[in-house]
């Protein structure tokens, strides 16, 4: 089959592939979807898992405000706790 009659048969939102000789598995084409927990786009970038991480983060930061502006905390406290609640969180799933 040349590209011009597999465009024919099949419509552009689904993929065949041949898993032996003879059988061929439709798949369908989707532009979001999950994978180990992370949200991937159909050109394979994150982009809506990292800014819903930022978005966590971000929304932890702001529940820690009365800790940000206790200055019986030390700064080093401090620090712990950002890298332990917010840092965290923010950085999950990340390899690179």
């Amino acid at each position: 089959m040349t590209e011009n009659e597999d465009s024919e048969y099949w419509p552009r939102h689904t993929a065949v592939f041949s898993l032996h000789a003879g059988q061929w598995l439709t798949v369908e084409a989707v532009d979001l979807f999950v994978y180990l927990g992370s949200f991937i786009n159909s050109d394979g970038r994150s982009t809506h898992g990292i800014h819903r991480r930022i978005g966590m983060a971000s929304c932890i930061m702001g529940r820690l405000s009365n800790v940000w502006q206790q200055s019986r905390l030390s700064l080093a406290t401090k620090l712990r706790v950002y890298n332990s609640l917010v840092l965290s969180v923010l950085l999950y799933g990340c390899e690179t």
